[in-house]
Order: C-alpha cells, then structure tokens, then sequence
C-alpha cells in the first residue's frame, strides 16, 4: 500500500491533540517521570520536574508544593515520505492542474496569520498559528486520510491573511505529503501585523475561478480567525467592510450554489465574531451553505469545528458525484420560505395557501409511447388544488410542498399531496416542464420493471407473502398563475408518504441503508483511471474495484442448494436493484431507492419514490436517458462495488459473480 495516500500514523497524534489531562499533582508525583529542574533564579532553591498525562508541574523541593504548570506542546511528527511518493504528488497535482474537472472537491483555507496569531493561549500548542496549522494537519488532512473519505481527485489551497493576502498552497492534492507541507507550516509561517478579510475573500475567489464549470466538484471555504477584520473603511470609499464581504459571498453563491460551503471559524476567547457569524448567514442567505462556529482558544473545540466541516465537505461530494458528470441547471436559486411539516390542515384559509382552481388547471401526465404529454380536465368533485406557500422539505434539486384536492367550496377532498419543483428560477417554464418529464421518465420506467419483479415474486410459490415494489404514481398540475402575469406553471404531484418512516434504502453512488462506502482509494488505482500511467511509489497498478467477493450459500446434507430466507426487509430493495440489472439484459440498474414500508397491508408493500436509474448505454452527457442522475457505468459499477448478494438475490436466481 503507497504511503503516498494511506496512513494511519495520524489517529495517534489525534488522540493527544484530544486529551485534556487533569492537574493531579499527586498524580504526577506518583506515576510522572521525575527530573531535575531549573533551580529558582531568585533565591537558588532546587526544584523538580514531574511530565504526567501530557502535563509538565514544577514542585518545591520537597515534591509537595506546585510551583507552575502547563501543558507541553504536541509534538506532531511529519509522515516519513521517499522521493517516489513525492514524485507521484508531483505528477497527480500537475495531472489535476491541467484537467482540473476531474476535481472531486476543491477546499480553501483561509488562515488569520495577524500579529494576535502569535498569542501563546491554547493548550497542546505553542501559538494559536501552530494550533490551527496543527489541527488542519491532524483533523482535515490526516483524518480524511485514515478514513478512507477521499478519491485521490481531491485538492487544497491555502492562503494566509495579513495586510495582504497570501496563496501559500494551491491546488494541492490531499495527500502525506500535503500532511507534511502543513505541519511545516507552523514553524514556517510567521504571524505579523493586521488580517484584512476583503483581500482574503478576492483571493478565495480567484482561486475558485477554476471551478466554475466542473460542477460535480464540492467546493469548501474555511475562514479561521481570532478577531473582527481588520480592513479600513476609508480604503473602500466608505462602504462597510460587512458590506464589501458580504457582496463577494453573494457572488460566490450565485456562482456555485449549492455546492459551495462557507465554513468560518472565531478561534479566541472573549472576541467580537460578529462578522464571521454574518458571513455564514448570508452564504446561506444566497443559496450556499453557511456554518459558524466559536472555537474559543480550546485546540479541542478548534478540532470539532473543523471535523464538522470535513463532514459537510464529504457530504456534498457525494451528493454531487452521484449526479455524475452530467451537469447541473446553472440559474438562480428560488429564495422561498421553510415551515415545520403541518399535520392537521384543516380547513383552507387565504394564509399560508395559493388558491388555484376552475377551467385554468389541468392534470397532465407523461405518455411513454407518445413521448409527450396528455392534458386532461379535472373531474369533479375536484375543482381544483391549494399549495403551501412555504416549503416543508428540499433537496439537491428540488423543493416540496404541501398540496391538497378541493372542491369549489374549498374543502379538501381525498388524502394529503406533495408538490414538488425545481429550486432554482427558470426564465423558460418550459424548462421546468421537462425537468418534471425526466422525473416522470425515471419513475414510470422503474413502475414498469416493479410490476415485472412483483410478478416473479408470486410465481415463487409459498413465497407470495414477501413485500412488493410500487413506485408512486406522479403527473403535473398545469395552471395559470394570476399572481405572476398569467404565466403558465407546472407543479409535479404525487401521494405524500409518511415522512416520520421515509427511509433510502440504497444510493445511487453505492451507498447501502444511508451509509457511504469508504473510497480506500489506492495511488496505483488512481493513476491507472487517470491515465498517468504507473504509480512509482507502489507495486504493478490493479485495476479500481478487483476486489474479490465471496457469496455463502447453505447447503443441505444431499447437495441441493437451500435457501434460507431472512425475516430482514431490507434484503428486498438490495435484490431489487440487482434484478433490473440482469432482467433487463444489463441494459438498466434502478436505484436510489427510498421511502416508505408500508405493514398495514398485506403482503407488505415497498411504496417507493425519485428513484435512479443508471443505463449501460449512457456514455456522454447529452447521451444520459434518464437525466442527472443516470451514471451510466459508472454507477453500475459503484453499485455492485457494495452490494453482497443476499437471500432475496439467490432466490431469484442472480449470479453473485458481477
């Protein structure tokens, strides 16, 4: 295994950066290591020296009266890196320059390296410098490392924040020898003078630039400071410097949505942060996600924050590379209002409802063999509908409401409805339409091969009892919205499922039951897919995913092959992915199954909704036939990457061998 990306050295040096000792001078007495200390310059008497738990005490002679105590400086060891593993950073980082849409995620840390940097106030640490340089090493590069949360693909630049701003890192990928670079960092970066954030922010940006158009990439920006700016208004013809950085968030926002994480961070006690809480409110505000956190001058507290950050980074790289490279709608995100979920509706007032009903509203409803869609009246006693005007839910890409039938009283007819649209502002209604036709597409193409799957189910003889598949049926209200110049809208609808039980049972990026499969990434594989040809820091390459899978089956004492079925629910969804693969000829996989199981019936039945499909056939983007989320192979391979064949799987006869 390469050095180069795989350690575990790291976890060590974690756990010491973790560990608050307790000042026990009896203690340290009893179980520290003793040594001769300075004697007091003043008066000559001896002293002693006792190290316990990470803490130095200083005691009179006699062992019994503390004189000082402090913490000892962690001391964090570069990891130990041959000239091969740095020839091999070398030639990924210059690989990644050159192709940078191959960039899984890009993070800038912005560093204060102030004058007020260089106060000695944080335990384990000489400076708040070395702390934060410290724990950047151990918690966002080390931990990333040793748990296998990185794809080789990914990059950090680093810039610190003085009078002017600094790029002293760019685009490096995460590696060792990034761990190494950092650590060097504190002793190398001297704090001095003022931090002024405008600076920092345009050069954040710039170095975003690069990024605008690869929009798989997960972007992170970190702002790590011990204090309010330190920027002159004046310099700026009088606008305020909240002002002047809040502009910039907002522009990085409309550039990279969601997809953009502004992660600021006040590392010091009793300071004003009222600007970095700011700027995390108004990444948020623009359609970015914002975070702020209060790390005091406690390197623990630094060290959460940011492993929090490292989460949310790792989160939104899966969300975006589950899109493929498929490409996202680049438009202005819908500024709506959220609300708690609404459990009694009642009866309908004007308040926090739209109204639409009479002969503007139709039901249209996706035609596969016409390709098209068919327009029909409402029938009564549906006059119409009423929608929240707040959103309950959201997701990547769409935003959901409320919804109810009425009638032309305005009484709610039938059971709750959700409406679902595109978060972001099309110009083009008809844009949203076929956003709403690719939904129907997927789904109505993963109803079709459940219907197949329930039908081999009863086939099975005494198996009839098993759960089945069913997938939502879904079509648009069309209607005239009199409050927006009579345009023309779309909303798609669908039955509203029991949020307090909805559940995804797989991902369409591997992820079984909601958990996200480690990458374990090794160089040799990395360079091999990113044809940079052999690794030299390890042995003969083998290709990504060869590992070798086995499947158990109990056999009985005859020979025959006994399939003992589990009471386990989840078995199904599993299979059910599995079978639209080998049932349609591995041309299809259907996944990112998610929502409810409902028991109250029987046999039970998976009711299931926004599902993906991934299509062998789909090879460009223009090519993809089930919209953003069809990863074509890629997504098939990534799916069987996780999945272990189960009992469901062996009964319906599927090869374990994929």
């Amino acid at each position: 295994m390469s050095q180069l990306l795989l350690s575990s050295i790291h976890g060590r040096d974690r756990r010491k950066l973790r560990q608050i000792g307790k000042k026990d001078l009896l203690a340290a007495v009893k179980h520290g290591v003793k040594e001769r200390a300075m004697p007091c310059r003043r008066t000559g008497a001896k002293r002693w020296k006792f190290t316990f738990a990470n803490i130095v005490y200083i005691t009179d002679e006699t062992c019994t009266q503390e004189i000082t105590s402090y913490v000892q400086a962690i001391d964090i060891q570069p990891v130990p890196i041959d000239t091969f593993a740095e020839l091999d950073h070398d030639r990924l980082q210059r690989k990644l320059d050159a192709h940078p849409e191959l960039c899984s995620s890009h993070t800038v840390l912005v560093v204060d390296m102030s004058g007020s940097m260089k106060t000695s106030d944080v335990d384990n640490f000489r400076t708040r410098a070395d702390a934060v340089y410290g724990t950047l090493a151990l918690d966002f590069v080390g931990a990333q490392l040793d748990q296998g949360l990185l794809r080789g693909t990914d990059v950090v630049s680093v810039i610190e924040m003085r009078d002017e701003a600094e790029v002293v890192l760019e685009r490096e990928p995460i590696t060792n020898v990034l761990f190494n670079k950092l650590i060097e960092r504190r002793t190398k970066s001297k704090p001095a003078s003022h931090g002024n954030y405008v600076n920092a922010f345009k050069a954040a940006q710039e170095l975003f630039e690069v990024d605008e158009y690869n929009e798989t990439c997960a972007l992170l920006l970190i702002f790590l400071s011990d204090g309010k700016p330190s920027d002159q208004v004046t310099k700026y013809s009088g606008q305020s410097v909240q002002d002047l950085i809040s502009t910039r968030i907002a522009s990085m926002a409309l550039d990279f949505g969601n997809r953009l994480i502004l992660g600021t961070v006040g590392f010091a006690k009793d300071q004003d942060f009222s600007v970095l809480d700011q700027m995390a409110k108004d990444a948020t505000h623009y359609g970015s996600t914002g975070i702020f956190m209060k790390s005091e001058s406690c390197a623990v507290a630094l060290s959460r924050s940011i492993s929090t950050l490292t989460s949310s980074l790792s989160l939104t790289r899966t969300r975006l590379s589950s899109l493929g490279h498929a490409g996202t709608y680049r438009g202005k995100l819908r500024q709506i209002e959220k609300e708690s979920f609404e459990h009694d509706i009642g009866k309908l007032s004007s308040h926090g409802w739209h109204i639409y009903k009479g002969k503007n509203v139709y039901s249209a409803r996706w035609s596969p063999n016409e390709k098209d869609w068919n327009y029909y009246p409402l029938k009564a006693p549906i006059a119409g509908f009423a929608v929240r005007r707040r959103i309950f839910g959201e997701g990547a890409e769409r935003i959901v409401f409320q919804l109810v039938n009425i009638d032309i009283n305005n009484e709610i007819i039938g059971d709750p409805l959700v409406a679902k649209d595109s978060r972001f502002v099309h110009e083009d209604e008809g844009q949203k339409m076929e956003f709403h036709q690719v939904f129907c597409e997927t789904q109505l193409k993963a109803a079709e091969l459940a219907i197949k799957f329930n039908s081999h189910l009863s086939m099975l003889g005494n198996y009839k009892f098993f759960p089945r598949i069913k997938f939502l049926d879904c079509f648009v209200y069309e209607y005239v919205d009199d409050e927006s110049n009579d345009t023309v809208r779309g909303l798609l609808v669908e039955k509203m499922l029991n949020h307090t039980k909805y559940k995804k049972w797989n991902g369409n990026d591997g992820s079984v039951d909601g958990i996200n499969h480690t990458e374990n990434v090794t160089i040799e594989e990395l360079f091999e897919n990113l044809n940079i040809g052999p690794a030299y820091s390890a042995p003969a390459p083998r290709p990504l995913g060869s590992i070798k899978r086995r499947s158990v089956v109990a056999s009985s004492s005859s020979g025959k092959t006994v399939v003992q079925m589990a009471a386990n629910h989840s078995d199904f969804p599993q299979a059910f992915s599995h079978w639209t693969y080998r049932n349609s000829n591995r041309e299809f996989l259907v996944c990112d199954l998610q929502g409810v199981l409902d028991t109250t019936v029987y046999p039970p039945v998976f009711e299931f909704t926004d599902p993906a499909i991934h299509s062998s056939s789909s090879k460009k983007r223009s090519e993809r036939k089930f919209g953003r989320t069809d990863r074509g192979k890629f997504g098939i391979i990534d799916f069987f990457k996780t999945h272990q064949c189960n009992d469901v799987c062996r009964l319906l006869g599927l090869p374990s061998d994929h």
